[in-house]
């Protein structure tokens, strides 16, 4: 069994087969236990944001568990998307898709680099594995270590100075777009983590009234309570709309929730005042048309790709000190799960070897006294032991990191007739 990554991200996919391959909440749960369920993978866990989606996964057949991934997501979304997929995605092994994951919670593979945000999603990740009864030792281990490792990143670096988010992005674009912000009205669209985070840096920065509007009314109050706005029910989004100079979206409903037709109405209404609406949602639930009508502006994250780059370029010696971090945990992850491994393989041996001792002691112990029987039980104990000693020890001792090191464990494993689904549970 090996460690595997399969994914796409904004670097190397248009924004269209993100937005496609985003799955999140039930679906998720559902995709993740049907790979499992299927017996491709012995592990799997999810990550699904608004600019990537991977997958983790412990398999003995990577091309296989990859395939059925692809196609259950094609088949929760749209036919020909495998096909894309596998012209997009890249897929990592072994360290390099632990090194990959510690970069992903350190913030340095984000399209805004140091962001805090994706640290809780890779923690949500975590938690839905977890619900799905997805993860085992090895994704257990890698991910509660990503997600300490990001946050001591944050702590011992300047990664993440100055409150870099794609909502602070989206403010910068607001602040380039809508004169006087600060007498200005918010509508932010969504009670997440994302919309929260948003609604915060504008309040923070200067926001003359906020208005939060969600689905769910107890989000949106709480929301509005924490930063004083103001909360609208979901069947109020005409009215916001008439209100709000700058409108912030982040839901990832599945549809587009803002259409031309829908502002067409509103426009005549705005007595002339211009409306900038920020799209940060994946699936983009902003029609991109309502750009075509007088007085809208439309900003979606692909247009935000110009000052993510400069916020690279101004923390890149923050990224290469991150990067050598990266390494360092990568290879202390893959010293762990060996070291582990060895333990479980000397457990699994001994346990082997002492039920052929019961196995022999009941076939040929029917007549015994109970002297005889003790007696033989601490002969045959210490017999097994004094045998077992050296062998345990070279097990233990084993380079895992090896290729000679795993050819020896292997062998251990053929020698002594040890099933491999005995030592994965053992």
């Amino acid at each position: 069994m090996t460690l595997h990554c399969f994914g796409l991200d904004y670097q190397n996919a248009p924004m269209s087969l993100l937005e496609a391959a985003s799955i999140s909440g039930e679906d998720l749960l559902g995709l993740l236990r049907e790979v499992k369920d299927s017996g491709l993978a012995r592990e799997i866990a999810g990550l699904s944001t608004c600019n990537r989606t991977e997958f983790y996964v412990v398999t003995k057949d990577a091309a296989r568990t990859r395939e059925a991934i692809f196609a259950r997501l094609e088949a929760r979304r749209q036919a020909g998307l495998a096909k894309e997929l596998h012209s997009h995605s890249y897929s990592h092994r072994n360290e390099a898709a632990a090194r990959h994951l510690l970069r992903v919670a350190a913030g340095i593979e984000s399209l805004v680099v140091g962001e805090a945000e994706i640290l809780g999603q890779v923690r949500r990740a975590y938690e839905s594995g977890l619900n799905a009864g997805t993860i085992g030792g090895t994704l257990n281990m890698l991910l509660s270590r990503a997600i300490g490792f990001g946050r001591r990143v944050r702590s011992e670096t300047n990664i993440s100075r100055g409150n870099v988010s794609v909502a602070s992005i989206a403010h910068r674009m607001a602040r380039e777009q809508v004169a006087d912000l600060g007498s200005k009205t918010l509508l932010v669209i969504g009670a997440g983590e994302t919309a929260r985070a948003a609604a915060r840096h504008f309040v923070d920065e200067g926001i003359g009234q906020l208005y939060i509007l969600n689905r769910t009314a107890a989000h949106s109050e709480a929301i509005a309570e924490e930063l004083g706005g103001r909360s609208l029910p979901l069947d109020r989004l005409e009215s916001g709309l008439e209100l709000a100079d700058v409108v912030v979206c982040a839901v990832g409903a599945p549809h587009y929730i803002i259409t031309p037709n829908g502002v067409a109405d509103i426009i005549a209404r705005r007595s002339e005042r211009p409306l900038f609406l920020i799209d940060i949602s994946i699936p983009r639930n902003v029609d991109p048309a309502c750009s075509q009508l007088e007085g809208v502006s439309v900003c979606a994250l692909e247009q935000l790709e110009a000052i993510a780059s400069e916020n690279r370029l101004q923390r890149q010696g923050e990224v290469a000190l991150v990067a050598g971090m990266v390494e360092e945990e990568a290879r202390e992850f893959l010293r762990s799960r060996h070291s582990g491994e060895a333990t479980a393989m000397v457990t699994v041996l001994r346990r082997h070897v002492e039920e052929i001792r019961q196995q022999q002691i009941a076939r040929y112990g029917a007549d015994w006294t109970p002297e005889e029987r003790e007696r033989i039980e601490r002969f045959s104990d210490s017999l097994l032991r004094s045998v077992l000693h050296d062998l345990t020890q070279n097990v233990r001792s084993l380079d895992l990191e090896s290729e000679e090191g795993r050819q020896s464990l292997d062998l251990v494993k053929k020698l002594f007739a040890i099933p491999v689904d005995v030592l994965q549970h053992g």
